[in-house]
């Protein structure tokens, strides 16, 4: 049984608390399991005491909408989380998105969709719009408008999903290859009317994945190339077309983050395993 849980952080250094935590994991004979994110309460406000002065650790169970298992995603400087949970025992396909915070209540399910289809809650952003993936498309979900729900659509092909929001509404993930004339896995952003955009990729990029955005709207992900394989690399300027764009990594390597200062998170595989 996996569940949803979080340890009380401070917003100002949630994020950092988080990958300090991830990059000890593999070292520490009792880091919790990966599989189940957590909310750490962290004393001292400077980095050098992070990972060597962490405080109690305060475990809350998010529960589940009713199934065995549920995921937590990402959180907001509120204390939002969002992520999936079964809604029936053993049943992985009955994945649906939910919210929690303690002013909800708890843990309520993003109503989205059709109820046949596995939806998951990928990103959340400071202002509670989330984004996600199910029924074949991403959604971007926002409480606050007159029609919650968005639809990304891909740009080609028949499938897209959403893994990133910045502040703004704008949402970063990818779309397909499986169309007639379209090989590869595009990254793409939409803005928050589903309104979709892909970079002028390098001619020799191939499948290329965006998962983090930036209030500046400058992305992170990874892409393939005819040469070598999967990089963690960085999209810079939407404004102008080529984005810029540059290798995070030298060996196998994936980047999931990027905060406002321009901060990038993510693995690298050296062959002698995955690091963060």
């Amino acid at each position: 049984m996996k569940r949803a849980f979080v340890r009380g952080v401070p917003p100002s250094i949630l994020l950092l608390s988080l990958l300090i935590w991830s990059a000890c994991a593999d070292q520490s004979p009792t880091a919790p399991d990966t599989r189940i994110p957590v909310r750490v309460e962290v004393t001292g406000a400077d980095c050098s005491s992070i990972g060597t002065a962490i405080g109690p650790i305060q475990i809350c169970d998010l529960g589940t909408l009713g199934g065995d298992n549920s995921r937590a995603a990402d959180v907001n400087n509120s204390g939002l989380v969002v992520g999936s949970s079964e809604t029936i025992p053993g049943d992985d396909e009955s994945k649906r998105p939910f919210r929690w915070a303690e002013s909800l209540g708890g843990m309520v399910e993003i109503a989205i969709g059709s109820p046949t289809w596995e939806y998951v809650a990928t990103a959340v952003n400071n202002n509670g719009v989330v984004v996600g993936f199910g029924g074949l498309r991403g959604f971007l979900w926002d409480e606050t408008a007159q029609t919650p729900t968005t639809v990304l659509e891909p740009i080609e092909g028949f499938y897209s999903s959403a893994h990133g929001v910045n502040d703004d509404g704008l949402a970063v993930g990818f779309d397909s290859p499986l169309s007639p004339s379209k090989v590869y896995f595009g990254i793409v952003v939409w803005d928050r009317d589903g309104n979709a955009r892909r970079p002028t990729l390098d001619s020799n990029m191939q499948d290329t994945y965006g998962y983090g955005i930036n209030k500046w709207g400058n992305v992170v992900g990874s892409a393939r190339t005819s040469t070598s394989g999967t990089r963690a690399t960085r999209w810079q300027d939407l404004s102008n077309s080529p984005w810029l764009s540059d290798a995070l990594g030298d060996d196998e390597s994936k980047a999931y983050g990027y905060n406002d200062a321009g901060v990038a998170a993510g693995y690298q595989d050296d062959g002698n395993g995955m690091r963060p």
